[in-house]
């Protein structure tokens, strides 16, 4: 396995929601952000900078499990590359096969594994309870892919 991204500042988590957005987007979210009652946060996406690449997160400073140190992206690899493309076919059976194992692993450790959400993000894995802890604080579903029930049943399965 390869870690790329454990820990990710407020800053790098700025530079990280800009990338793949448009200017339109990105002043619209800060003016958003700062009539919100938000403006540290608006401040550090303007500080971010311009970012090139494609949109990698949706996630704004303080929201996501990266921060908070309960979230990592991680991938097995392949010939000593991480099995996402360009490096592989992720079309592949056997590399979706890989990823299936990898995140099978990941809930059997009692962790949240991004390849179940609606936008798959295949190498992020989190602590279960991240997103319901963020509801509770924020009233906001953070990723809205868990329910409390489903929260509950993965931490406490039932004995079969």
């Amino acid at each position: 396995l390869i870690i790329p991204c454990g820990y990710r500042s407020p800053q790098e988590q700025a530079a990280k929601w800009r990338q793949g957005r448009t200017t339109s987007e990105i002043q619209s979210a800060i003016a958003t952000l700062r009539s919100s009652g938000k403006p540290y946060i608006a401040e550090l996406i303007r500080k971010a900078g311009p970012q090139t690449g494609p949109r990698v997160t949706n996630a704004l400073p303080f929201q996501s499990a990266h921060q908070y140190k309960v979230g990592a992206d991680m991938a097995p690899l392949i010939n000593g590359k991480p099995a996402w493309a360009p490096y592989v076919n992720e079309d592949d059976p056997a590399i979706i096969a890989l990823w299936k194992a990898y995140g099978d692993i990941a809930i059997s450790c009692g962790l949240a594994w991004g390849g179940l959400w609606r936008k798959p993000d295949k190498p992020h894995v989190e602590h279960l309870l991240f997103e319901k802890n963020m509801r509770a604080l924020y009233g906001i579903a953070v990723k809205g892919h868990l329910t409390d029930a489903q929260v509950i049943e993965r931490l406490h399965p039932k004995e079969v």
